[in-house]
């Protein structure tokens, strides 16, 4: 796994890089002289941020703890929070992440007293990076996820990006690279968006942490390289340090090792030379594991020993995992089998602290009440601006139908190729390989138009405009869906329908705003496992047909309820029966016809070769028969 050093936003302000240490001292004495407590911890506080940028840690922490405790001993409480911020800052830079934590707790609980909301929600930016990089995932995607909320009321900023930037690397850690992806793509659109080249080479770089994890390496590689050219134009060396940290784990994966050690090597060298002492400690682990590959024993020892002792002093878990399985191939390979052994022990003890399947359950529940807040916060807004202008809704309608059209040729361009492979070539491998790419790139244009639409539907006040987009995004869901199941497994050409229909029904029971306690869902569905071909216009089907009822049944209905029923009575029929316990709706008339959703569910129910019945008796009922 690839570690990234995390970006702690400063919220101080750097005036000392507008004095000299001469001019500084000065102002102190003078300070001193009249006994102005809360001078001097203005210009203590300047001195330590001096020395912080020239990387002169102990006098920084030297300046700043003066600075500190002078403004207890004032009634300035704003200056105190910053003081403790500052050395929030300069702790994590020493490495001490349990006192970097503290005093930004401490610092977190002054600016909640001055209601500062501004740098409240920099701070729960900075707890929710640095308890990730602690393995503390569940605490760090709550700070997270409660900043996002608060800056996505806003137009996209820096702060936004670099939360759904920290956020995909949660997901990341915890093996969920679909959400890792989701949240990494939308902090690049906000990032390109805002033109902000450093933040822009920082998505790259996580962007290209997932394809790896993914062991997409080709995918990879491209993105840790465009970000490293772009920190090379910034002249960053720090990021500079990560990406080629980067790619030399890139290169180890794929057996390149000298080139691997080389740019392993020039990465250990920049972060020794900036103090990045959480990235040396990642950098030599893997460094080692070349070392260890290549035969070089003791220099790998030399580099796991070092690596131990930082990561342990830290508090770093996942760089210890990392340390300790490697250290237990090391003394194998050396049979020093009781060296072997102890490291094994420990390495179960790392594993068991940190993610169990409690953890990973209450990082769901977290994410389905930050979608519910901002359902809420959505509707509130609306409230309170009005509509939009009716031209500027029909250009937005034409432009998402457009969209949700060629991803649909897209899907069909797709099958048709797949189709054509398997009756031309003979090579069953090449084939799997060429299907498989192909499903990678319709999931990846799938992700990007459902992060477009989400940003769109943020800066939307139009109720009708809204419905448009939330409605394109279930449909590009109902066939991310097909291809996030086809992408994982090997056959790529079955879908077990049961899953997937709960999974879409899932989905779009939270979409709109409904929940397990506020609607009954009565679910009965054979499992069955029917062909692509097949699952991609059925999902379209119920899309639009559940959608319908979320969005029409239940206006005047206290007790919602919805039923689905599947069954499959032969060998080659498929009925579906959905019902809601709506008002029931007129016989459909000539316009109803013309309506997008319902020239999509005929016209693929044409292509299926199957009927569509609708009742309307106590509330709306849609028989489904397909021919599979």
């Amino acid at each position: 796994m690839v570690w990234r050093l995390i970006f702690l936003l400063s919220i101080s302000t750097p005036l000392c890089a507008q004095q000299s240490p001469v001019a500084l001292r000065s102002s102190l004495r003078t300070a001193t002289i009249h006994s102005n407590a809360d001078s001097i911890s203005y210009y203590l506080a300047l001195l330590g941020g001096h020395y912080f940028n020239q990387q002169n840690y102990d006098s920084s922490k030297y300046y700043y703890q003066k600075a500190l405790h002078h403004s207890n001993v004032t009634a300035n409480k704003g200056r105190q929070a910053e003081n403790l911020n500052n050395l929030g800052v300069l702790y994590f830079q020493l490495g001490t992440l349990d006192s970097s934590i503290y005093f930004y707790n401490a610092a977190y609980e002054g600016y909640q007293n001055l209601r500062d909301s501004v740098r409240i929600t920099i701070l729960e930016i900075n707890l929710g990076m640095l308890f990730k990089e602690k393995g503390l995932y569940e605490k760090s995607l709550e700070y997270l996820l409660r900043a996002s909320n608060k800056l996505e009321k806003s137009e996209p900023s820096t702060n936004l990006a670099t939360c759904y930037n920290s956020i995909g690397n949660v997901y990341l850690k915890i093996r969920e690279p679909q959400a890792a992806l989701d949240f990494h793509y939308k902090a690049l659109i906000a990032r390109q968006k805002l033109a902000f080249p450093r933040g822009i080479a920082a998505s790259f770089n996580s962007i290209g942490n997932v394809y790896l994890l993914l062991n997409q390496y080709d995918s990879a590689l491209d993105n840790f390289q465009k970000s490293l050219a772009i920190k090379r134009e910034l002249k960053d060396k720090g990021g500079q340090g990560v990406s080629l940290n980067n790619i030399g784990e890139l290169m180890l994966k794929t057996g390149k090792l000298k080139d691997a050690e080389d740019l392993l090597e020039e990465a250990l060298s920049i972060r020794l030379a900036i103090k990045e002492k959480v990235g040396e400690v990642i950098t030599r682990n893997n460094l080692a594991h070349v070392y260890l590959l290549n035969g070089n024993l003791s220099g790998a020892e030399r580099e796991l020993k070092r690596s131990e002792q930082q990561a342990t002093s830290m508090g770093l878990l996942e760089p210890l995992k990392s340390n300790y399985e490697i250290q237990v191939k090391l003394y194998r390979r050396t049979e020093e089998l009781d060296k072997a052994l102890e490291y094994s022990q420990k390495l179960l003890i790392i594993k068991d602290s940190l993610l169990n399947q409690e953890k990973a359950e209450s990082l769901t529940e977290m994410q389905t009440r930050y979608e519910s807040l901002k359902k809420e916060d959505r509707i509130a807004l609306l409230e309170k601006e009005g509509l939009l202008q009716s031209v500027e809704i029909d250009k937005k309608q034409i432009w998402i139908r457009s969209l949700v059209l060629a991803m649909v040729l897209t899907l069909i361009i797709g099958v048709l190729i797949y189709y054509n492979l398997r009756t031309v070539k003979k090579n069953k491998v090449h084939i799997e390989l060429l299907l498989k790419e192909l499903h990678h790139r319709v999931k990846n244009n799938l992700q990007i138009l459902s992060s477009l639409l989400s940003l769109q539907s943020q800066q939307l006040t139009d109720d009708t405009a809204i419905k448009a987009v939330k409605s394109s995004e279930s449909r590009i869901n109902a066939m991310a869906l097909i291809h996030r199941k086809l992408y994982k497994v090997d056959q790529n050409r079955t879908v077990d329908i049961k899953e997937y229909i709960t999974e879409l029904i899932q989905y779009l029971v939270y979409s709109y705003g409904y929940h397990e306690r506020n609607l009954k869902l009565d679910l009965d569905i054979n499992e069955i496992s029917i062909d692509v071909d097949k699952a991609i216009p059925l999902g379209l089907i119920l899309n639009e047909l559940i959608s319908n009822a979320f969005k029409h049944a239940y206006e005047n209905q206290p007790n919602p309820k919805l039923m689905i029923n599947l069954v499959h009575p032969g060998i080659h029929e498929l009925n579906i029966r959905i019902r809601d316990n709506g008002g029931g709706i007129p016989p459909i008339d000539e316009k109803q016809r013309k309506t997008f959703g319902m020239k999509i569910v005929s016209t693929l129910i044409k292509e299926l070769k199957g009927s569509l019945d609708v009742k309307s008796e106590d509330g709306t009922t849609y028989d489904l028969h397909i021919p599979i």
